[in-house]
């Protein structure tokens, strides 16, 4: 077997450590800037969001190119128009699996708190427009063009549940969030079954704002802030409830989804994977992401 000093799944994990650091960095900086200028929410978000994810995005074809591998950039990152009947089906995911990542997130609520609706109380006053393109479509599309297009490509080489499981696994370690972690988990391989059946990364950016809008929503609707306001065990229960319907539509419209895209390449024929190439998930960057993400989330446990 030919020896890959940099292969797909090492190129990826590097440019995931990338836009990992990258996060740390920009937030540092905002934060500098923030002593001296007064900055809302989101117009941080909208400062922070390129600046986290480019540096990792372009980082990635960088290093293929070290390899000899030309990516087009289009391929790569599955820029196709799907269809409007998968993006109705973009809203519709986005929909059905709020039941399912409120249970996750209620049960990660035992330990840690919502800071995800700290910052979005924090955008009262801020014209609701504003407040989605900053907290909902901004994040929809730099997210998903990361990790169910560069990740899930870069990925693509493992099997096929390493695949799914690694760039969910990166998108939930993003987040930097042991609250988040569950859901985010969830969502991440949902999203990526998606893109590999539609053969594009449309579909899940709607689903991906749809969550974030509805979130926004909401929270920005009951003025909840953190878990101190809330009653976890009547949460879990409320969320228990709302699983027993949710999940059979979840998994008769994942069906139904599937059906309408047998899994697809731009020419129509599944891409086969390179078979010869054994390459492996966890390397030196994969294991540095994984011991940042466990010094942040021991920080949040006992800080």
């Amino acid at each position: 077997m030919e020896f890959l000093p940099f292969s797909r799944a090492k190129t990826t994990n590097a440019a995931v450590l990338t836009l990992i650091l990258s996060q740390f960095i920009v937030s540092a900086i905002v934060s500098k800037i923030l002593e001296f200028v007064y900055l809302d929410s989101a117009t941080q978000i909208l400062l922070v969001e390129p600046f986290v994810f480019l540096p990792g995005i372009l980082l990635f074809f960088r290093l293929q190119k070290k390899r000899k591998e030309t990516v087009r950039f289009q391929k790569a990152l599955r820029l196709r128009f799907p269809g409007w009947k998968n993006l109705l089906y973009g809203v519709v995911f986005g929909l059905l699996i709020q039941p399912i990542m409120y249970f996750f997130s209620a049960v990660s609520l035992l330990l840690f708190d919502n800071r995800v609706g700290t910052t979005i109380s924090s955008m009262e006053g801020i014209p609701l427009p504003v407040a989605l393109f900053a907290v909902a479509a901004v994040p929809a599309f730099f997210e998903e063009s990361a990790f169910r297009g560069m990740v899930f490509y870069g990925y693509g080489n493992l099997p096929g549940w390493k695949q799914y499981l690694g760039a969910g696994l990166m998108f939930a370690i993003m987040h930097m969030d042991g609250q988040q972690f569950l859901y985010a988990l969830f969502a991440g391989v949902l999203f990526c079954f998606m893109t590999e059946c539609s053969d594009s990364l449309l579909p899940a950016i709607v689903a991906h704002f749809t969550v974030n809008a509805t979130q926004t929503c909401m929270a920005l609707e009951t003025g909840v802030t953190s878990s101190e306001a809330i009653d976890i065990a009547a949460l879990l229960i409320q969320c228990a409830v709302l699983l027993v319907p949710s999940v059979p539509l979840l998994i008769f419209t994942l069906w139904k989804f599937y059906q309408e895209n047998i899994p697809r390449t731009e020419s129509g024929i599944v891409e086969k994977k390179d078979q010869d190439r054994k390459e492996i998930l966890a390397d030196g960057f994969f294991l540095c992401v994984l011991a940042i993400y466990g010094i942040v989330i021991f920080g949040e446990l006992f800080t």
